[in-house]
């Protein structure tokens, strides 16, 4: 979906993990299917991550 902007494009499904709270003892890899088109130059893939007050960053 394009963000209000329109210079953002959510290329996979939102990636949770919980319980709320819960903080990881030791360092953990994701693998994330995605949608970009990876052998183009054009794209900037950014992760983000939505925090405790609902914000992105």
């Amino acid at each position: 979906a394009l963000s209000d902007e329109g210079q953002e494009i959510l290329l996979s499904p939102e990636v949770t993990y919980g319980p709320p709270g819960l903080t990881l003892s030791c360092p953990v890899a994701l693998t994330i299917a995605h949608c970009a088109d990876v052998s183009s130059e054009d794209w900037n893939i950014k992760l983000k991550r939505q925090t405790q007050d609902n914000s992105w960053e």
